[in-house]
């Protein structure tokens, strides 16, 4: 027998109450993670490789209409990922842009020998 009472409004509502708490308590959750892995250096890293590997400027389009479907579908995580971080800690994503900048003018300066340092 089931236990709903459907005449039960004030039940409902705190259950219905309980429930968006709990959503929210999930997403605060998620939020927190989004920014500490960005307060990092290494999380920045990783998140910068993530952008990468789903551009989210380029076209998406394949002569095969499943490659056009999974490659929108990397590019709406990308989308995703850049919203929220946009949302979370603008901040870190200009020190992420100028530290894979900075990164970038590392390796193409090539290799330090002492004798320069």
């Amino acid at each position: 027998m089931s236990e709903y009472d459907p005449t039960d409004i004030d039940g409902q509502e705190a259950r219905e109450e309980q429930r968006k708490l709990s959503a929210q308590a999930g997403a605060n959750t998620a939020d927190r993670d989004i920014c500490w892995l960005m307060g990092g250096r290494r999380g920045r890293r990783l998140v910068a490789r993530f952008l990468g590997l789903h551009p989210i400027y380029h076209t998406s389009f394949h002569a095969n209409a499943q490659v056009t479907a999974f490659q929108e579908g990397c590019r709406e995580f990308g989308r995703w990922l850049l919203g929220e971080i946009d949302r979370l800690c603008p901040e870190d994503y200009q020190t992420m842009m100028r530290e894979q900048r900075d990164d970038r003018a590392a390796v193409a300066d090539g290799p330090r020998s002492e004798s320069t340092i």
